[in-house]
């Protein structure tokens, strides 16, 4: 159990890491930044397209990256239980809000 306190804070770090500073205008993943926006707003209109629903996920937004990862973690952790799954993608939210009040 408190090696899960430890993965979701290495989650929550890593996700946040991504989002605001990897994914930044002259970084590394800058590109997938720009892809990412380029998919989910229409540059014209700049109404939100589909694709904005599952570009979150993608990387678009810190917490609902975090979410997935620790989504797709938990699934190949180990021995699966539902209760400690959903404790876990909380908490790895939670840390991530965290970071992001503390910027």
């Amino acid at each position: 159990m408190l090696e899960l306190l430890v993965y979701s804070v290495l989650i929550a770090v890593t996700a946040h890491v991504f989002n605001h500073v990897l994914m930044g205008e002259d970084m590394i993943f800058g590109w997938y930044n720009n892809l990412l926006e380029r998919w989910s707003f229409d540059i014209e209109t700049g109404e939100q397209r589909w694709f904005y629903y599952l570009a979150k996920p993608l990387g678009y937004c810190d917490v609902c990256f975090g979410g997935q990862l620790t989504l797709s973690f938990y699934i190949f952790y180990g021995d699966y239980n539902l209760i400690y799954h959903i404790f876990f993608i909380s908490l790895t939210i939670l840390f991530i809000k965290w970071l992001k009040k503390r910027n």
